[in-house]
């Protein structure tokens, strides 16, 4: 191969690199670090530079397939080649941690360990410390575990819900608990625990409040009760919504009772008891129905000296009570009867029942009373009658002063009492005189006798069972 081709080829005629100055300052001593992408930039165009074609010369052929470098002559030695900016070896060093780096990653360990432990105590703090809350689920019912419609559920003395069941939201630990309803009685608190995020149920039972008021009753029909001057309504009534203090009672309305009027004090939360009331009758209605041997019997009743025949019986009287009347009845053959019309307080309404009794009974119970002892008679032998008698001192046939007596027996029959019949049984309060007393009980062809006495001002019952 010639010696032009080998000059083509390694491009001896291109102009030679500018000489490298080698002097330089103290003050660029120092080591310099190059980017990558700038060091790999200047070795492309020195590259470019070397293998760059003279001006003028040819290319032939084989300079498109470059053939493989021929070994080149040894040349005479040339000056040293100028330092490159090319990044090298020695311009690229390794950075190096620092020694505080390297000898504090103990310290870091530390500090990590001491951050999770800060964390861990305020997490504790959190779920110790910090209040959690509970479901309350709260039911009320009345008697009977009935439906109660309107209600106000209390929590702490705060009014939290007005219906049932009742869900609640609340803090962790005791709360007091109770339920309120128109009608009802007040209840007291009741304690409950709200566990951590747990679910409490707590059923509540109202009782019917008795209320403030009063309870009037009393004996007849036809009563009504009003209060300070308003109208209630037809007795029994129970009034449960009156006010603490001072009220105006009034049972009227039958006119055959007087009125009852009482003032009264109302108690919160108490209901007054009042009655059964027993009214002062002021006309009474009398059914006269007639008995054993009453159909030929005649029939009057007496008031002073008014006597009015009754033309048949049974028949209905209305007969006033501030009078006395008597219900007479006289038949041939038997003993004349006799009974007193009365009526006891709250009793308007009586049957009174004519029975006639033979004569022969009435005869005999008189004969089987005993005769009174005569007291033997003293002498004096000292003295002498004298020619004027004096008269003899009255002698005591009876105790002073009235009794009641009360009389019945089982099965109703008929009574006499002292010869003087009185009618069916049960007679109650018959006023007799203080002493002794004969009562003579008979029923169809059964008789009984019994005898009492009765001190001044006492009441004695007498009673028989056939």
């Amino acid at each position: 191969m010639s010696a032009p081709s080998r000059v083509s080829a390694s491009g001896a005629g291109a102009p030679p690199p500018p000489a490298v100055d080698l002097d330089w300052e103290d003050e660029d001593e120092k080591t310099q670090i190059f980017d990558k992408g700038s060091t790999e930039d200047a070795a492309a165009a020195l590259l470019r530079g070397t293998h760059r074609p003279a001006a003028g010369a040819g290319i032939s052929q084989r300079a498109v397939t470059p053939a493989p470098p021929a070994p080149m002559e040894p040349q005479a030695p040339s000056a040293p080649p100028p330092p490159m900016s090319s990044p090298t070896v020695q311009a690229q060093r390794i950075p190096q941690a620092p020694a505080e780096a390297i000898s504090g990653g103990g310290n870091r360990t530390n500090m990590y360990i001491g951050a999770g432990l800060v964390v861990a105590c305020l997490a504790a703090l959190v779920f110790f410390f910090i209040p959690r809350s509970g479901e309350l689920i709260v039911t009320v019912a009345g008697p009977g575990n009935r439906p109660v419609e309107v209600v106000e559920v209390f929590v702490d003395g705060k009014s939290l819900c007005n219906a049932s069941p009742c869900r609640l939201e609340l803090k962790n630990g005791t709360h007091m608990i109770r339920a309120t309803a128109a009608g009802y009685q007040s209840m007291a608190d009741q304690a409950v625990s709200i566990g951590r995020d747990g679910e409490e149920v707590l059923n509540l039972k109202l009782t019917r409040a008795r209320g403030t008021g009063v309870k009037v009753s009393a004996e007849g029909t036809g009563l009504e009760l009003w209060i300070d001057g308003k109208l209630v309504g037809p007795l029994p009534q129970e009034v449960n919504d009156m006010s603490p203090g001072q009220h105006k009672l009034k049972v009227a309305g039958n006119t055959r009772f007087a009125s009852f009027e009482q003032t009264i004090t109302v108690q919160a939360e108490e209901v007054q008891a009042i009655g059964p009331l027993k009214l002062k009758v002021l006309r009474g209605l009398a059914t006269i129905k007639g008995g054993t041997g009453a159909s030929k019997a005649r029939v009057l009743l007496v008031s002073g000296t008014d006597r009015r025949t009754l033309p048949r019986l049974p028949i209905n009287l209305d007969i006033p009570t501030d009078a006395q009347h008597t219900l007479e009845a006289t038949s041939d053959g038997y003993a004349k009867f006799s009974q007193v019309l009365s009526f006891e307080d709250g009793v308007a309404e009586k049957t009174f029942e004519v029975i006639m009794v033979p004569s022969a009974d009435v005869d005999d119970e008189r004969s089987e009373k005993p005769a009174p002892k005569k007291s033997p008679r003293k002498w004096s032998p000292q003295k002498r009658p004298s020619a004027q008698r004096q008269a003899p001192a009255p002698t005591k046939t009876a105790a002073a002063g009235t009794a009641t007596l009360n009389i019945n027996s089982i099965p109703r029959s008929s009574v006499i009492l002292d010869g003087r019949p009185l009618g069916s049984t049960p007679k109650i309060g018959v006023k007799v005189s203080a002493g002794l007393h004969t009562v003579i009980f008979i029923k169809g062809a059964e008789r009984k006798i019994a005898s009492v006495t009765i001190p001044p001002g006492q009441t004695k019952a007498v009673a028989v069972r056939f």
